[in-house]
């Protein structure tokens, strides 16, 4: 059996803004990859610019699910404005990379499937950012989503 599992979940790195929430969490991607006989297991942090921005500063710099959006302590960087984009809630493979998306309309990171690099956002993605969930036609390989 040869493959590539792919999962997204919730790790937070720093606390939230106000009550925090387990979605909340920074984006982390882990795969197994099965090949020749043998499964690698890796997981590594999607480092969307709300990761960087949080890095760079230290701490949390925008309240989480459960906290009140005017706490921020910068503008959010998703269609709502208040929150950041986690990049936390779903992912698909899609044009040969890893598209990791986040439930309240966000970015739309691509990441190496292989080395888990993030790739940056995708491109194509409207201003109004992607939601999660995105299905992809088997027939076309077109990528469907809302935003």
């Amino acid at each position: 059996m040869d493959g590539l599992y792919v999962r997204n979940t919730e790790n937070p790195v720093h606390n939230s803004l106000g009550r925090y929430h387990p979605f909340d969490g920074d984006g982390m991607i882990h795969t197994i990859r099965l090949q020749n006989g043998k499964a690698t297991y890796r997981n590594r942090f999607v480092r969307t610019a709300g990761f960087e921005a949080e890095q760079q500063a230290g701490g949390p710099l925008w309240p989480g699910l459960m906290g009140n959006p005017h706490d921020a302590v910068q503008p959010g960087m998703t269609a709502r404005g208040s929150v950041k984009d986690s990049s936390s809630t779903d992912v698909v493979l899609h044009g040969g990379a890893i598209l990791s998306t986040f439930y309240l309309c966000g970015e739309g990171y691509r990441l190496d499937p292989e080395t888990l690099a993030t790739l940056g956002p995708a491109e194509w993605v409207p201003a109004h950012g992607i939601s999660a969930h995105c299905k992809i036609d088997e027939a076309s390989g077109e990528l469907l989503f809302f935003n």
